[in-house]
């Protein structure tokens, strides 16, 4: 009711949980997006579109370097875009 007569004070918070932040769905979307088309570590293109093998890198040939996490957990990020997925998640 003190919102319908204009007096409920909102005050917006600049304070950010990571934690919530990382169980945000659209954070999960994103992870997943990142995850199935990555981007090369060294150029920030595509694998189709990178040319990092053309070139030789302290003394090493280049390759494509994806940028995702090594550490990507399929599982756990399935389960917070959809409570639908029953994955084990660690």
């Amino acid at each position: 009711m003190e919102f319908a007569r204009g007096e409920l004070l909102l005050i917006e918070s600049t304070h950010e949980d990571a934690l919530m932040a990382s169980c945000d769905p659209a954070n999960a979307i994103d992870q997943m997006i990142a995850y199935c088309n990555p981007t090369c570590d060294d150029c920030g293109e595509e694998e189709s579109d990178c040319f990092c093998a053309e070139y030789v890198y302290k003394g090493e040939q280049g390759r494509f370097e994806s940028r995702f996490q090594a550490n990507f957990d399929f599982d756990c990020v399935m389960s917070r875009i959809s409570g639908a997925y029953r994955g084990e998640c660690l």
